[in-house]
């Protein structure tokens, strides 16, 4: 099955001022992170290729075109960030202390719950399995194939691997883990088909 490297978009002026951003668009700064750019870029160059994915949101988008600016990218719709309804444009800060009992001892938000008008869990975990699923059908053994996302995806990546349902291996070419992370996963369970 494929190799996927997941990396999560460079922060943006929201990231830094702590603001919940979900399918709030806006552009990642950036020119801050040109040293870490470069950094993922020679990492990068180390593998070949077969697809290069990014969500449709620019800050995803805007990263992929910034670390492989002569490559095709492929838009793709189940990478979006999970839509957080009226918590978008809110301080972290401020939701965790006005309902505490959707972020966990580590003040992440629980993905399993769903924040009033936000994008249902279920609904969330489909789209992203749907993705997973195409890829396992789409590529061959031992290709690579990259995909540009945010951090919400990769955390139901990561519990996906937690349920045994893919396997993972996470590398440590990026010393940075809030963003620019490196996530690689290898599909090898039929298991990441759609469950209805």
């Amino acid at each position: 099955m494929a190799n996927i490297v997941f990396i999560r978009h460079a922060p943006t002026k929201l990231n830094q001022e702590g603001i919940f951003m979900g399918s709030i668009d806006c552009e990642p700064d950036l020119s801050l992170y040109k040293d870490k750019i470069e950094k993922l870029i020679d990492d990068l160059s180390l593998f070949d290729f077969s697809a290069i994915y990014s969500s449709p949101l620019i800050r995803a988008l805007y990263t992929a075109q910034e670390v492989f600016p002569k490559d095709q990218i492929v838009i793709e719709e189940r990478l979006k960030e999970r839509s957080f309804g009226s918590w978008e444009g809110m301080k972290k800060k401020e939701l965790k202390m006005q309902f505490p009992e959707f972020f966990d001892e580590n003040g992440n938000i629980d993905i399993h719950r769903t924040p009033e008008s936000g994008e249902p869990f279920s609904d969330f975990r489909k789209r992203v399995i749907s993705f997973l699923h195409d890829v396992n059908l789409m590529f061959k053994p031992n290709e690579n194939i990259v995909v540009f996302t945010h951090g919400g995806v990769i955390a139901l990546v990561r519990e996906f691997e937690q349920e045994r349902k893919i396997s993972t291996s996470e590398k440590t070419f990026s010393k940075n883990v809030e963003h620019l992370m490196l996530y690689w996963i290898n599909i090898t369970n039929q298991e990441v088909g759609v469950k209805k």
